[in-house]
């Protein structure tokens, strides 16, 4: 929107503490513990606490990620990196966690391995956008009457925050720190898309905002570079993966799908459900959801049809 990254706009506009703390809430998950990570393995003295929380405390899937980048960014793996750093029966504990992790990963085949492992499967891929492709055009044609909430015409994005956060948030039961994140998440894309608050936009407009967010979307997804969607994807996730087991369900799906009001249908929830979970193993995964919701939104990808069911183009 800016013509500059966020990182930038950060830097550039704050300082201190609140510099640091927007820098933390717009860097990937994963990327952040494993920063973390090493700051413990390299700092002064002894990291045996700052491992044993920073490991243990994390859901699966973000431990499983944050090792897949650390191995990648630092030439060695996460385990080799604190066997010299910790001690004593909780340092063995914690290396029996990393090791076990680290096995899981290699025993496993790419249909078995959890969503951590297969980082790269999706991203890194070359899309190419069609703006002139009537599907596309109808696709967010239909959802700017549906995020229009008075029927005026024009929607902004205090609109889109209520109706696309807060509601879905609210509905799902969605903890306060998890509705602040989902919140950030959603003003920031669509802010990508030329959307500000207490400014009303007109169809002409959104759709040319689209096009632009799309191009900058895209090239990040082609370098393998955190997305604006993969982020909202992140924030989404994290709520409706109720159990925190790092998968969805049709369960989980359905709750989300009818909070949302895009499908109150048993069947066209299947349907969605199965288009999402591209390796059919009967759960979604954070890396299948921000795939399939890259492929519908920004180029109507044939293999992302039907992913919000029949009444969306």
């Amino acid at each position: 929107m800016q013509g500059k990254s966020i990182d930038d706009l950060i830097n550039r506009k704050f300082k201190g503490n609140l510099k640091r703390a927007l820098q933390v809430l717009c860097t990937p998950v994963h990327i952040f513990f494993s920063r973390q990570l090493l700051k413990a393995i390299k700092g002064f003295g002894s990291p045996d606490k700052d491992l044993i929380r920073i490991i243990c405390s994390q859901k699966e899937r973000h431990l499983g990620i944050a090792e897949a980048h650390f191995s990648d960014e630092h030439k060695s793996t996460l385990l080799e990196a604190v066997k010299d750093e910790v001690s004593g029966d909780f340092g063995k504990l914690l290396l029996n966690v990393v090791e076990d992790w680290g096995e899981s990963i290699e025993g496993s085949s790419m249909e078995e391995q959890p969503t951590t492992t297969r980082m790269r499967t999706y991203t890194g891929i070359k899309f190419v956008p069609d703006f002139t492709n009537e599907v596309w055009i109808e696709r967010h044609r239909h959802m700017f009457h549906f995020l229009d909430a008075d029927n005026s015409g024009k929607i902004s994005l205090d609109e889109l925050i209520l109706k696309s956060s807060v509601e879905v948030c609210d509905r799902i039961g969605a903890t306060p720190e998890q509705s602040a994140r989902h919140n950030e998440a959603v003003k920031n894309f669509f802010a990508g898309a030329g959307l500000r608050m207490g400014h009303e936009t007109k169809w002409p407009e959104y759709i040319k905002g689209w096009e632009d967010l799309v191009h900058s979307e895209l090239d990040r997804w082609e370098k393998d570079e955190p997305t604006l969607i993969r982020i909202w994807g992140d924030a989404l996730f994290d709520i409706i993966d109720q159990d925190g087991n790092g998968s969805i369900d049709i369960d989980e799906w359905r709750l989300y799908t009818q909070c949302a009001g895009i499908i109150q249908d048993d069947a066209d929830c299947q349907a969605t459900f199965d288009v999402c979970d591209i390796d059919g193993d009967g759960k979604i995964d954070i890396e299948e959801m921000t795939r399939q919701h890259l492929g519908f939104w920004y180029t109507a990808d044939p293999k992302s049809n039907g992913l919000y069911g029949k009444s969306v183009p």
